[in-house]
């Protein structure tokens, strides 16, 4: 789950991120730093993710901050990702960014569940809509066939 405000210590760095939480057969934790660290460029390669493993996380701005978040999820073998209004604090062209990360993830063969009210960015980023209001779920539909004012109807009822 990448939350909406994010899970990072500040003044840690990018791969000391990581191995927060991670249980390691050698001692001390930090000899698993550098092996984290080439994983991490590796992986944003792969998943056109750019990030700077040993930049402290304090230094990045939001969207390289979601970045870590979503790569977080994936190096701990996350197959569905769940982002919690994942635009709220991005600049369009990160937003624009973040759609073509989504997709690319899609087509590695991840899911992706994508919380937020924006519709612009439902029909844009989504193949399936489920709309869900007051705990319960409404209708769901092939994002192609949902219009706004069918949506907007389905939120506030």
């Amino acid at each position: 789950m990448v939350h909406q405000h994010f899970q990072l210590v500040p003044k840690f760095t990018v791969a000391e991120n990581f191995l927060l939480g991670i249980r390691s057969s050698r001692e001390p934790l930090l000899d698993n730093l550098r092996e984290v660290e080439a994983k991490l460029r590796e992986f944003s390669e792969i998943y056109r993710l750019p990030v700077d493993p040993t930049r402290p996380v304090w230094q990045l701005s939001v969207g390289e901050q979601q970045r870590v978040e979503i790569l977080r999820a994936i190096y701990r073998k996350a197959e569905i990702l769940i982002l919690d209004e994942p635009t709220s604090v991005l600049t369009p062209q990160e937003v624009s960014h973040l759609a073509d990360v989504l997709e690319n993830l899609v087509s590695m063969g991840k899911s992706v569940i994508l919380i937020t009210h924006k519709l612009i960015e439902v029909t844009k980023m989504t193949h399936r809509v489920t709309v869900m209001r007051d705990g319960a779920v409404i209708a769901t539909r092939p994002t192609q066939e949902a219009t706004h004012k069918e949506l907007v109807r389905m939120m506030v009822g």
